[in-house]
């Protein structure tokens, strides 16, 4: 049973890095787009928050977590405060739910599908931080997000980031397994 697991993982993973497809039902993610975000950009998703996009693109994996914020799933899976998006990677139960969690992660950790949630600093003014979602890394410490509720305001969009500078503090990135 375990050889079957690890042989559908590889592939999976093979899948992903070459094609762009995680499989599974999952959001394809590749060439800096993921799919199930690229639909509507510029329109709100759920509570119009950074937290909302995050919980749109959590949904689209089907598995036990939900992060409320306006998600017609309403909150499952959480064992923390789900209120500030600095916390994200440690108020859910992702790692019994298919998800693995990078505390205080450094840019050599990030790759295109990772949920990444700052603290408060820099472009994240509020003392709830903020979220938003890995679509490409480029090298030199710049990297490609999917936010909502940030400089183009209530909307997915998509911003070209650099490491450390935009948002100094990141807390966690939480990837799917």
């Amino acid at each position: 049973m375990q050889q079957a697991q690890r042989k559908t993982s590889a592939n999976n993973w093979y899948n992903r890095l070459s094609k762009g497809s995680q499989g599974g039902g999952s959001a394809n993610v590749g060439g800096g787009k993921i799919d199930v975000l690229e639909t509507q950009m510029g329109q709100q998703v759920y509570n119009g928050e950074c937290y909302g996009l995050t919980s749109f693109y959590v949904d689209s994996f089907n598995t036990g977590i939900h992060l409320g914020a306006g998600s017609p799933n309403g909150i499952s899976g959480n064992i923390g405060e789900t209120v500030s998006a600095s916390l994200i990677g440690s108020s859910y139960a992702w790692e019994s739910n298919g998800w693995m969690v990078i505390h205080n992660p450094s840019y050599s950790d990030i790759k295109a599908g990772d949920i990444i949630n700052w603290g408060q600093g820099g472009g994240a003014t509020s003392i709830y931080g903020h979220t938003g979602i890995i679509a490409s890394v480029s090298g030199e410490n710049k990297f490609t997000t999917y936010e909502q509720n940030s400089g183009q305001g209530r909307i997915r969009a998509k911003y070209d980031l650099t490491w450390g500078v935009n948002f100094p503090n990141v807390t966690s990135i939480v990837r799917k397994k």
